[in-house]
């Protein structure tokens, strides 16, 4: 019977050093995914979330896919020369994660442009977002329209 104790350990232990693993690097939770209303007939929509590094790497937001747009990207807002707000792509394409750090999406910042909606972004209307990353795996998530 003692021969099964030494594996017995080894298991115990690799599974401990595989969970200590897993806390390095980045770690990215999603916080409220929405999209704020808009009729169908405006070809574009506004989709806002949280992003926080729980983990101990930096990270980055590099892409977004949605079946509800044609196509989809991360958005800032700027003011423009004159004093007139803007909107335009973020240069890189990249958005910095750094560990321990919460990142906003929201109304006059950052945000994911849908172009081409093909739902209607009514209120209760949910769909479904991935966010790439450099170094985590994608994220799904469930948006929710709202006003």
């Amino acid at each position: 019977m003692r021969g099964w104790v030494p594996w017995v350990i080894s298991l115990v232990g690799m599974v401990f050093l595989g969970a200590c693993q897993a806390a390095r690097g980045p770690r990215i939770v999603v916080e409220d995914p929405w999209a704020r209303s808009s009729p169908m007939v405006t070809e574009m929509g506004a989709i806002y979330l949280t992003l926080r590094n729980t983990g101990s790497e930096e990270d980055a937001l590099i892409g977004v896919e949605t079946g509800a747009c044609e196509k989809a990207e991360i958005h800032e807002t700027y003011q423009k020369e004159g004093g007139s707000m803007g909107m335009r792509p973020v240069e890189g394409g990249r958005v910095p994660l750094p560990p321990g750090e919460t990142v906003v999406f929201g109304p006059g910042g950052l945000h994911i442009m849908c172009m081409g909606k093909k739902v209607d972004f009514q209120e209760g209307t949910r769909f479904s977002l991935t966010l790439r990353f450099e170094k985590y795996d994608p994220i799904t998530v469930d948006v929710e329209v709202r006003k």
